[in-house]
Parts: structure tokens; sequence; C-alpha cells
């Protein structure tokens, strides 16, 4: 994400993207605003959303003038977006089971040196 995109965090139920828009629009033009659902209740937001403007002072003047100020109730968090970091690991598979992991721990299968071959 670059420095034009700003997350807000602490909103309250009630907000949705006419709300931000009304309320942000007025630091400059926005060109693009996300407000993330839950997964399991799509028609409620996760308390955070994205505005991302179409210059970045702007956005700097958004975060100056809303950072911890009350929006609909809720002291709210304005900062600059920090770009997520995407992992190319499947995140489903359990450790035990990913080379590295075996590589370094798996010693059942291999006969200790310093026994005799009894030990086997």
């Amino acid at each position: 994400m670059s420095k034009k995109t700003v997350y807000i965090g602490g909103l309250a139920e009630q907000v949705n993207e006419e709300t931000l828009l009304s309320s942000f629009g007025t630091f400059g033009d926005i060109s693009d605003v996300q407000l993330p659902k839950e997964t399991d209740q799509p028609t409620k937001h996760r308390g955070y959303a994205f505005i991302t403007y179409n210059e970045e002072e702007d956005a700097e003047d958004a975060i100056d003038n809303m950072n911890l100020n009350e929006f609909h109730g809720n002291v709210i968090s304005v900062n600059f977006a920090k770009a997520q970091k995407i992992s190319t690991n499947d995140t489903r598979r359990p450790i035990w089971e990913t080379d590295a992991w075996l590589q370094v721990h798996n010693t059942a299968a291999q006969p200790d040196p310093q026994a005799g071959e009894d030990s086997l």
C-alpha cells in the first residue's frame, strides 16, 4: 500500500462506506474505500477500513485531523496503512509435515552411529 492509503480502526457498527466518504472526503478526493465484512455475518463490518486518496498530502491531512478523535461514538485511530505480507506457504499445513521441519527433527529413520547395530 502506498502513502495515499490510510487505515482507520475502532469504527462503530453504524459506520458505513457513505459515512466514511462524507467525513473523510473533506480532506481530498478519495479513489477507494474498503470496509471489510465479517465472514460469518456479511452485513456487519470488522471495525476497520482503508481509504485511498488521490494525493499523499490528503492522506496526511486525514491522519492529522482524525487520529484519536471521536467518530460516531468511538475514538478511532487513523494511520498510514501498512502493506500486508503475503505468505507463500500453506498455513493450513502442520509444521511437522513441512520438509524443513522433517529434515531437522526426523531422527527416527536414521540409526544412531554411536550405538551398535543391536540398537535398531
